[in-house]
């Protein structure tokens, strides 16, 4: 069988694919990306969202080296809720509504795309809504869901307001510098409470 192509909504991994991110959906980024000598190269998580996972892998690469190996996102699995492109300047809206995840085909593509996943990790309310209506989820998968696993993309992070502290992020719009060290903060608050969701399933991840 010949190994499943990256596409703009869909990277099938390498040496990390057991781990699937699932995100909401593509935007203009993907569609639009292009590799180091400026040829179309679509991808997931090809903008803010895919750098923001890759600083995200590497606080949990830093603290659970065995679980997650590599610190590139393109090592691991990476799938949207829906494979629709959104962008508000050409589908006046940025992300999937209910009816587009709910279609029947677009559920079994999404079911492929996991088939042989180990983990599954649900980024916001489109991935863990799509997770719900998944009728074909893979065997003994460790599913991390919360409420409270933000989509790393701008929006979804910026809601996180309090660093591990517990000391309130203070916006810097304007000045990069903090802003970056900002996200950061953000960062790293997504990844404790993406292993505190995995440290609830111990039993589950016995032996993987």
């Amino acid at each position: 069988m010949a190994k499943a192509k990256t596409t703009f909504f869909h990277c099938p991994g390498n040496s990390m694919k057991h781990v699937a991110f699932v995100l909401s959906c593509p935007g203009e980024k993907e569609v639009n990306a292009k590799d180091d000598q400026g040829k179309p190269s679509p991808r997931p998580a090809a903008g803010t969202t895919g750098n923001n996972l890759d600083t995200l892998i590497g606080f949990l690469a830093e603290k659970r080296p065995e679980k997650f190996e590599a610190v590139s996102r393109y090592e691991y699995r990476i799938c949207n809720s829906s494979k629709r492109a959104h962008w508000k300047e050409k589908t006046g809206d940025s992300q999937p509504d209910c009816a587009e995840i709910a279609d029947a085909e677009n559920l079994a593509r999404l079911g492929i795309e996991l088939k042989g996943a180990k983990y599954a990790i649900l980024f916001g309310e489109r991935a863990r809504c799509v997770w719900a209506l998944l009728p074909n989820k893979p065997a003994k998968v460790v599913v991390v869901s919360h409420v409270k696993i933000n989509h790393p993309g701008g929006k979804g992070l910026n809601a996180i307001k309090e660093d591990l502290k517990g000391k309130e992020i203070i916006s810097a719009e304007g000045d990069k510098k903090r802003e970056a060290e900002n996200t950061k903060k953000r960062l790293a608050v997504l990844a404790k409470r993406i292993l505190d969701e995995l440290e609830k399933q111990p039993e589950r991840e016995k032996g993987k």
